[in-house]
C-alpha cells in the first residue's frame, strides 16, 4: 500500500484583505489626527486673535485713561508728552507682553481746552499673522456739580396742581463780570434736567410740566412716571406723555456732603433783625474781594433783612440748632446787590455780592418772604443846565398927563398900561411862557417938547441867562430774583445722622409767597416746594435726598450753574470706536483737515 502526503493547503485570500483594511484604517485615523490638530490649532490662533482683540480695547481704554488723568491733574501734567501744537499732546506707550507671545503697545492722541477729544489706538502684535488694532475717539466735557437742575437722591416727587419746570441762561456769555440775565418767559429754555440717584429711587414727574429731560440711577424706565396732564419732554410735548429721547437710565454721579470752608470766623451771635454784612468796623477797603467768615447761631428774618453788601464776598455758618426762618410780609435776604440804570446815558450796572450759607439744621422759606432780591435803582446824575430868561413888556392905553395951573394946556407926561410877559426856556427847550395881568403906571416927562410919545404895542425885551443845577438823584424802583450763583445753601448733615439715633434729614422749605434765587446742595436735605400762592418760585439749582414740589410752584434752573463748579473734572461726553478703514481715514472735525489716520500715525 502505498501511502500519500497530502497536499499542502493554498494561503487565504482573507489574510491578505484584513492587512489592506487596518492600512486603510490607520490611513484615516492618521488624516483625522492630522485634521484634528490642524483644526485645533486653527481653533487655538483663532482663540488667541479673540483674545488680543479683547486685550486691545482694554490697551485702548488704558491710553484713553492715560490722557484723562493727565487732563485733569491740579497742578503740572504731560511729562513725557510731545507737544505738537497749543493744547495738543501725543504719546506711544509700550504696554509690554501678552500671554501667547504677542505684544503691545498704545498710541494716544489729545486735545484739550475748548472741543476737547482724545483718540488711542492700540496695536497688538501676536507671534504669527497680522496685527491687532483697536482705535478709539472720545469727546470730552466738563461736568459740573450744578449740571443737573434738580437732583433727588431718593426721588423726586411732583403732586398738586400743575408745577412748571423750566430753565433760563443767566450768564450766556459766562462772564461774571457783564451783566447777568434775569429770568423772564422771554429767555426762558426747555433744558431743565432732572435726575434721581439711587438705584430704587423713581421720579413722578405727576401734573408738572418738565420741560427737559428726566434720568434715574436705576435700569427701567418705569421709574419715570408721568401724570394724565403733565409731561416730560422739549415745549409742545403732549400731556400725559414722555418723550422717548428725554428720558434716560442708569445715572450716576458723585455727591460728596458739603463742608464749610476751614477759616477764622468772627461770631455774631443770633440774627434776628436788620442786619448789614460784612460790619462796617470789619470792612477792608485795601483788599476789595476779600472774603468775610461769620459764624451765627441763628438766623431769623420775620419781617426783617440781612443785607449783603454789593461788592462783597461773606461766609455765613449758622448752628443747626437755631436753623434758617425767612418770612412775613417783607422778610428777605438781599444778596443779589444793585442792578442801576443811568437814566442821562441809559447804561445798566450790576454790583453783585456772594454769600455762601453752611448750616445743619433746617430751613423755612414761607409767607412772602424772599431770598437772593436784587434791588433796582435809576441813577440821575448832577446836571448844570442853562435857563434862559426873556421878559417882553408892551404897552397900551396911553394917554396924555396935563399939568395944572399955568400949565394946564401943557403936556407934562404920559399915562399907560404895560402887560409882562415871561418866556423861560430851560437848555434850549420849549419854552415855558407866562402872562402878567396890565399894570398901569405913570411915565412923567421933564423936557416933553423932545421927548418921544410911547407907542401903543410896542415891545421891549429883555433877556437874562442863568445856569440851574440839579443834584444827583438814585431812586429805588423795585426788586427782582438775584443771580442763583451769588447765593448758595449747603446742608452740611453729615450720612451717620441718617443712621439710627441720629438726627435724620434735615428739612429745607419753600412755602406760600416765598421766593428763593439760590443754588441749594443738601445731599441729606429733604427739599420741600409748597407754594399756595401765585409767586412761589425757585430759581437756580437743587440737590436733596428728596426733592417734593406741591402747589402752584415754579422751578427755573439756571443753566449756567453747570460751570459753577471750577473744580470739576472732564468726563467722556460721547464714545466711538473707529472700526472700518473710512470711520479711520475721516476728517477729525468739520474744521480740520486732518484725519483720524494722518493724526495717529506717528
Amino acid at each position: 500500500m502505498i501511502l500519500r502526503r497530502p497536499p499542502a493547503p493554498r494561503p487565504s485570500r482573507r489574510r491578505g484583505s484584513v492587512l489592506i483594511v487596518a492600512l486603510i484604517f490607520s490611513l484615516v485615523i492618521a488624516l483625522s489626527l492630522a485634521s484634528f490638530l490642524n483644526i485645533s490649532t486653527n481653533a487655538s490662533r483663532l482663540s488667541y486673535r479673540t483674545f488680543y482683540q479683547g486685550a486691545a480695547m482694554n490697551i485702548a481704554e488704558s491710553g484713553l485713561e492715560q490722557a484723562l488723568w493727565e487732563m485733569n491733574r491740579a497742578t503740572g501734567g504731560w511729562t513725557g508728552w510731545e507737544a505738537v501744537a497749543t493744547n495738543i499732546y501725543r504719546k506711544s506707550f509700550d504696554m509690554g507682553g501678552i500671554e501667547g507671545g504677542a505684544t503691545s503697545a498704545v498710541k494716544v492722541y489729545a486735545k484739550t481746552g475748548s472741543g476737547a477729544y482724545v483718540i488711542a489706538r492700540a496695536i497688538v502684535t501676536p507671534p504669527r499673522g497680522a496685527p491687532i488694532e483697536k482705535w478709539i475717539r472720545v469727546t470730552l466735557s466738563k461736568s459740573g456739580r450744578y449740571a443737573v437742575g434738580g437732583l433727588g437722591r431718593k426721588g423726586i416727587v411732583a403732586n398738586g396742581n400743575q408745577v412748571e419746570m423750566a430753565s433760563w441762561n443767566s450768564d450766556p456769555d459766562n462772564n461774571p463780570n457783564t451783566l447777568f440775565v434775569p429770568f423772564s418767559e422771554a429767555v426762558m429754555n426747555d433744558n431743565v434736567p432732572l435726575a434721581t440717584l439711587d438705584l430704587d429711587a423713581s421720579l413722578n414727574s405727576g401734573q408738572a410740566n418738565v420741560n427737559g429731560t428726566a434720568a434715574v440711577g436705576g435700569d427701567s424706565l418705569d421709574a419715570i412716571k408721568v401724570g394724565t396732564n403733565g409731561y416730560i419732554g422739549p415745549f409742545g410735548t403732549a400731556a400725559g406723555t414722555k418723550d422717548p429721547d428725554s428720558v434716560s437710565t442708569n445715572f450716576s454721579t458723585d455727591l460728596e456732603t458739603p463742608r464749610a470752608p476751614s477759616a477764622t470766623y468772627t461770631s455774631i451771635g443770633a440774627i434776628t433783625g436788620d442786619t448789614t454784612l460784612p460790619r462796617s468796623s470789619d470792612l477792608d477797603t485795601s483788599n476789595p474781594n476779600k472774603t468775610y467768615y461769620y459764624s451765627a447761631t441763628q438766623l431769623s428774618l420775620t419781617n426783617n433783612v440781612l443785607n449783603i453788601t454789593p461788592g462783597t464776598n461773606v461766609v455765613l455758618v449758622v448752628d443747626g440748632v437755631g436753623g434758617i426762618n425767612v418770612g412775613g410780609g417783607s422778610g428777605a435776604i438781599n444778596v443779589g446787590g444793585t442792578l442801576t440804570t443811568n437814566t442821562s446815558t441809559g447804561a445798566i450796572t450790576y454790583t453783585s455780592a456772594t454769600l455762601k450759607i453752611y448750616t445743619d439744621g433746617n430751613v423755612d422759606i414761607g409767607g412772602q418772604g424772599a431770598a437772593n432780591q436784587v434791588t433796582t435803582q435809576t441813577y440821575t446824575p448832577e446836571s448844570s443846565t442853562p435857563v434862559t430868561t426873556t421878559t417882553y413888556n408892551t404897552l397900551s392905553e396911553i394917554k396924555d398927563i396935563y399939568g395944572k395951573g399955568n400949565q394946564k394946556n401943557t403936556i407934562i407926561g404920559w399915562s399907560y398900561k404895560q402887560t409882562t410877559t415871561t418866556s423861560v426856556s430851560v437848555n434850549g427847550g420849549t419854552p415855558t411862557v407866562t402872562t402878567s395881568s396890565p399894570t398901569t403906571y405913570t411915565l412923567l416927562l421933564s423936557n416933553v417938547p423932545t421927548a418921544t410919545k410911547p407907542v401903543a404895542g410896542s415891545t421891549v425885551p429883555v433877556v437874562t441867562t442863568t445856569t440851574s443845577t440839579s443834584p444827583a438823584v438814585t431812586t429805588t424802583t423795585g426788586t427782582l430774583p438775584g443771580q442763583p450763583a451769588n447765593f448758595r445753601i449747603y446742608g452740611t448733615r453729615p450720612d451717620t445722622d441718617l443712621a439710627p439715633g441720629g438726627r435724620g434729614t434735615q428739612t429745607i422749605k419753600i412755602s406760600g409767597n416765598g421766593e428763593l434765587s439760590a443754588v441749594v446742595d443738601a445731599p441729606n436735605g429733604v427739599i420741600q416746594a409748597k407754594g399756595g400762592g401765585n409767586s412761589g418760585f425757585i430759581y437756580g439749582s437743587l440737590i436733596g435726598y428728596t426733592l417734593t414740589f406741591t402747589g402752584n410752584d415754579g422751578f427755573y434752573y439756571d443753566e449756567s450753574l453747570a460751570n459753577l463748579d471750577d473744580s470739576s473734572k472732564l468726563g467722556i461726553d460721547n464714545w466711538d470706536e473707529l472700526v472700518t478703514a473710512d470711520d479711520r481715514s475721516g476728517k477729525v472735525s468739520n474744521v480740520s483737515s486732518s484725519t483720524y489716520a494722518s493724526l495717529m500715525s506717528f
